[in-house]
């Protein structure tokens, strides 16, 4: 099974197996707003748009058609998600290796077994490992929830602002050959 720090390129310096927050260029914003841009470089995901929750203890994204496999003799998941509600003819193809099955209850009370992956979250310039349950998010506004666990310890979530890290700003290069891999189709 995979562990955070295999997630990490060679030669990064991470915050760590705990989301820390460290940027690769100083010190990272600790603010976050309701909203955030984030990437997910293993998953060929650039630019996503997500929700932050600190009322979650998990974080969720988007997946439908989930499939469990096996390579190498290791489980992995196959999943399709799309990356903005307007574009729902535009499936983006995933394959991760998986890292648990866990019973999530959502806010509603309801409890539902999820595959659980993990790839690292890119916010501004800082990334982090980050585990990841897979539901189907298709009636809800954002595909990608990150709840409280997901975020630096630190952190300040400020509820009446959006977008207080940027754009996420990555070396692609340097997630190349990384353990989850994606693929687009129409």
């Amino acid at each position: 099974m995979p562990t955070y720090s295999s997630l990490v390129p060679p030669g990064a310096n991470p915050a760590g197996s705990e989301p820390s927050g460290q940027s690769r260029g100083g010190s990272a914003r600790r603010e976050f707003g309701w909203r955030e841009w984030a990437a997910l470089p293993q998953l060929r995901i650039k630019r996503l748009r997500v929700k932050i929750d600190t009322g979650a203890r998990t974080s969720a994204l988007h997946a439908f058609e989930v499939l469990p496999f096996e390579r190498n003799s290791q489980p992995w998941v196959r999943f399709g998600l799309h990356l903005s509600r307007k574009e729902g003819e535009l499936t983006h193809w995933c394959e991760a290796p998986l890292l648990d099955r866990r019973i999530v209850t959502d806010s509603g009370g309801h409890a539902e077994e999820r595959y659980v992956i993990a790839s690292t979250i890119v916010f501004g310039n800082a990334y982090w490992p980050l585990a990841i349950t897979l539901t189907n998010r298709d009636s809800m506004r954002y595909r990608m929830l990150v709840g409280r666990s997901g975020l630096p310890i630190d952190a300040q979530v400020l509820p009446h602002h959006a977008w207080l890290q940027g754009q996420p700003v990555y070396d692609k290069q340097a997630f190349r050959g990384a353990t989850a891999v994606a693929k687009e189709s129409l």
